[in-house]
């Protein structure tokens, strides 16, 4: 309020002193006349324009503070549409663009990255007989204790009904083998229900180390990850291969 008056008496000072000036050239009636409309219009003056400066700050914070608002519902927004709203793992239309991503870090700067894919032995066997509903929930169970077994730099990514990838930057392939060791058992030890029915779950693994000579992009390396795991499955469930 202080500031706003204080506005106020210098644009109405500016906008005074013509008129003022006037009176030092003649004293005659007209331009006393002159002076006290000349006084109202500058105070008049003064005031909007004070007022339109006040108005024009409040929209501009207003702007802001939409602008800020727009950004935080469109970050919760791609959060939402990237991730899945029971687990802790990315869905696929984030695996081309984050796995380009990690391949092309590796490559500039001669970085290690390890991938891992992982498939949930007998998944279509579990819908078919409980439903999608149940199955579901159990792949986002798995889910949770894939993501309690690897770092907070690692990337879980959802590329089928029954599959994960897993991205591990910084991780030699023997690292990499036994973080999927870690996975198979963490998974392999508990005991899952259904309708108050106790049973376990195996994991089939495949991994690839990332090479720039070998792999062109992300691409390659899903295809290689593919290619490795269904040698994995012709071993029977809860092998790895690459490990």
């Amino acid at each position: 309020m202080i500031k706003q008056t204080l506005r106020t008496i210098g644009i109405f000072a500016v906008l005074i002193f013509p008129v003022v000036a006037l009176t030092f050239w003649a004293y005659t009636f007209l331009h006393q006349v002159v002076l006290f409309f000349g006084v109202l219009i500058a105070a008049w003056a003064a005031f909007h324009l004070s007022k339109m400066t006040v108005e024009e700050k409040r929209l501009n914070r207003e702007v802001f503070q939409q602008a800020s608002e727009l950004k935080k519902a469109k970050e919760a927004l791609d959060s939402c549409l990237a991730t899945t709203a029971q687990a802790p793992v990315y869905t696929r239309r984030f695996l081309d663009s984050k796995l380009a991503e990690e391949c092309n870090r590796a490559r500039r700067y001669l970085r290690l990255l390890s991938c891992l894919l992982v498939s949930i032995d007998s998944f279509s066997t579990l819908s078919r007989d409980y439903g999608s509903v149940v199955s579901e929930a159990l792949f986002h169970e798995v889910a949770r204790f894939l993501r309690e077994s690897v770092r907070s730099v690692d990337t879980l990514i959802r590329y089928k009904e029954d599959q994960l990838v897993v991205m591990l930057p910084e991780t030699s392939l023997t690292q990499a083998g036994i973080a999927a060791n870690r996975m198979r058992f963490a998974v392999g030890k508990n005991t899952f229900h259904i309708n108050r029915e106790p049973f376990k779950l195996t994991l089939s693994m495949s991994v690839v180390i990332f090479d720039p000579a070998i792999h062109r992009n992300q691409e390659d390396v899903l295809v290689a990850l593919e290619t490795l795991l269904v040698q994995a499955r012709q071993s029977g469930p809860n092998q790895g291969v690459g490990i």
